[in-house]
């Protein structure tokens, strides 16, 4: 009896250890999941870093710019009037949008010409042009910069960033000593909202627009004393949208096909691009402005008649696809008709077959999903097993 009862007891103790395991797994999918939040941004080596170490400041590690945690620091110099800044090179026009927590009770404008951020910009042959937004000490001010000198700019005395742009914009901060901040750049527009107030929603010219690239800045001013001057950006965060349209390829059955290449045009009829759909039968077109486009295929995917519709789309200002083509979430369908052809007056469809059968397909977490059946399984045999032991002891006693 004894070695029965240890035999099942065994038995319960592996059905509850299996079980603990699978919780585990599942709470270390869920950890992996939520930390996908951590952009790539959070990288050093996603930035191209303008800045320096140095040993005789009190700067963190001296490091003038930190990235941790959820914040990015900025932190001064000793007596110089550095500018630091991160930078990215990038090319798709579309919206991005930098979210923060600026705290004044940690800001330290002692030696601060003021932080924020480099959008619309273009960095070419040492030379930086685009669009400055700086939070200052009373003011967000927004300066447009033009083929400045980036060595000089980074390393000059005496130099503010005034001193290197056009002001297009200056609007005093609210009296609250913490800012909730949005701001919302595109290739056409400047938005900064403080908590529920719109500081600054400017149109920018889209004929001096510069590029696409965007960073984070810190400028400082000249000064003779060694207090250390910092800003600290919080519950940082940064979006990017790029503005693009999904073309999906399908035949008349809406089954998708692949290889089809499509031509896009701007509104003046000059060739923007040349794509081609991918095996699932997609492309997206990006690297597109403010503006009306046409979409035509030149070349069917194999098996297919050609499908020679044009397809007009615009994209306002936005970045939105406006289109009686398009369907939702920017979507734009194309379908072809199958080629028929009779050989030895048998027909036979010659088209590209897609499996659409569920075979075919990845099911979401079907591996937890049968560990966790297995486990409900092997919970029932058990304590059926038990049940029945149970009982024949029973009956044994009487």
């Amino acid at each position: 009896m004894k070695r029965k009862e240890k035999r099942y007891n065994i038995i319960i103790l592996i059905i509850v250890i299996m079980l603990f395991i699978n919780i585990n797994v599942k709470a270390a999918n869920q950890t992996t999941d939520s930390s996908a939040e951590w952009k790539e941004w959070q990288k050093e080596e996603y930035w191209e870093w303008h800045t320096r170490t140095t040993k005789d400041d009190k700067a963190y590690n001296g490091k003038h710019i930190v990235i941790q945690n959820n914040s990015i620091d900025f932190y001064g110099y000793g007596d110089n009037s550095y500018k630091d800044f991160l930078y990215k090179e990038y090319k798709n026009p579309g919206k991005r949008i930098f979210q923060f927590r600026l705290d004044e009770e940690k800001a330290n404008y002692h030696t601060l010409d003021g932080a924020g951020f480099i959008f619309n910009a273009k960095k070419e042959n040492n030379k930086l042009s685009g669009y400055i937004l700086l939070f200052m000490e009373k003011s967000v001010n927004l300066y447009k910069v033009k083929d400045i000198d980036i060595d000089e700019f980074e390393t000059a005395l005496n130099k503010k960033v005034s001193d290197y742009g056009e002001l297009i914009k200056a609007i005093q901060k609210t009296d609250s000593k913490i800012h909730d901040l949005r701001v919302e750049a595109t290739p056409n527009n400047i938005k900064v909202i403080d908590g529920e107030k719109e500081l600054i929603n400017e149109k920018l010219e889209n004929t001096q627009h510069a590029g696409e690239s965007f960073g984070l800045i810190s400028s400082y001013t000249q000064h003779d004393c060694n207090i250390l001057s910092k800003i600290e950006f919080s519950e940082f965060k940064m979006t990017i949208e790029d503005y693009s349209v999904k073309v999906i390829n399908t035949d008349t059955e809406d089954n998708v096909i692949s290889g089809g290449i499509f031509e896009i045009k701007d509104e003046d009829g000059n060739v923007v691009g040349n794509c081609k759909t991918d095996e699932n039968g997609m492309l997206y077109i990006t690297g597109i402005y403010e503006g009306n486009y046409t979409l035509q295929q030149k070349q069917a995917p194999n098996g297919y008649i050609l499908n020679e519709q044009i397809y007009k789309f615009e994209v306002d200002s936005n970045g939105n696809v406006v289109s009686e083509e398009i369907e939702k979430d920017n979507n734009l369908i194309i379908k072809n008709k199958k080629i028929k052809e009779e050989i030895e007056n048998n027909t036979i469809e010659n088209n590209t077959k897609i499996d659409n059968t569920i075979s075919s397909k990845i099911i979401p977490n079907a591996g937890n999903k049968m560990i966790t059946i297995v486990m409900l399984i092997l919970l029932g045999i058990g304590i059926s097993t038990f049940l029945i032991v149970k009982l024949k002891e029973y009956k044994d006693v009487k």
